[in-house]
């Protein structure tokens, strides 16, 4: 009688290592997932709107709630900022120049609400809140597409 022994070489110890560590991994991400997930926190984050028109500059005022297009409630007005607009452009040496964009202001909307904290930042209705991310938004006087420039927890 012959008996076939099977026996265990190298390539079964780390096929079943890294089956293991993978079971380990997704566990733990599960775990910090769950834990970091939830609960609310009071933000401000600032909208730069880059070129707006002057007249329109002075239409968003502090108190007044942000929408997005969906109707839902973004967050109060903290405080308003203009700013001259500027175009940044390359003279005929390629140096770097600035020029006034007549009739046209930077205006940075700060805005402060009770956001989501999730593993990557804080959520408020859907939408992601991060330095980057676009927002179409409106006030009751003033309609504005612009980019986050910061987020920080409020000091209230």
């Amino acid at each position: 009688m012959n008996k076939s022994r099977k026996r265990i070489n190298i390539v079964d110890i780390v096929v079943f290592a890294v089956i293991i560590i993978a079971i380990a991994y997704a566990a733990y991400a599960i775990v910090v997932n769950m834990r970091e997930s939830g609960g609310d926190a009071v933000i401000e984050y600032v909208v730069e709107i880059p070129q707006i028109r002057d007249e329109l500059a002075e239409k968003a005022s502090e108190g007044e709630t942000v929408y997005n297009l969906r109707g839902e409630a973004m967050g109060e007005v903290r405080a308003v900022s203009v700013s001259q607009a500027y175009y940044q452009g390359s003279n005929t040496q390629g140096t770097t120049v600035y020029s006034k964009i007549e009739g046209y202001s930077s205006m940075y909307i700060t805005m402060v609400c009770s956001a989501d904290v999730t593993p990557y930042g804080y959520e408020l209705n859907g939408e992601k809140i991060a330095a980057g991310s676009m927002f179409q938004l409106r006030t009751p006087s003033l309609y504005f597409e612009g980019e986050c420039v910061s987020v920080r927890l409020s000091e209230q």
